[in-house]
């Protein structure tokens, strides 16, 4: 086995024990966390304790999937701030993804999914042609 094959599979491994989730938040900054609700704060980066407030309140299935959706929030506000087509688009529709993998999972009742829905559509109608 190579160097970099070895290096492959200690990331794969490092993703793994860290979640997915984890992996995506160092594409944020402290910004991007001021514009996402407290929930996703929470959900992203929040201690042990407030996570648990944030499960309670919200709900078990919902807490599970929530960074689901606050990566859709963030790819939204990310597609929203740029300009240049390609990277827009590639944001937008990487919130598009986010958005529906929730909407798939979420209760129809769902508050979140509601909103999940209608973010979608706008960032459907921010892409550009």
């Amino acid at each position: 086995m190579n160097m970099g094959s070895i290096r492959g599979a200690i990331f794969v491994l490092a993703l793994l024990a860290t979640g997915i989730a984890g992996a995506q938040t160092h594409l944020m900054n402290e910004l991007d966390f001021l514009k996402l609700p407290p929930e996703c704060s929470a959900r992203l980066r929040g201690s042990d304790a407030t996570k648990g407030m944030w499960r309670q309140r919200i709900g078990d299935e919902q807490f599970l999937h929530l960074h689901h959706y606050c990566f859709g929030l963030f790819f939204l506000n990310r597609g929203m701030a740029t300009f240049e087509k390609r990277k827009r688009n590639e944001n937008l529709d990487h919130s598009v993804k986010e958005f529906q993998y929730v909407i798939d999972r979420w209760p129809a009742s769902s508050p979140y999914r509601k909103q999940a829905l209608e973010a979608q559509q706008r960032a459907r109608l921010l892409t550009m042609r």
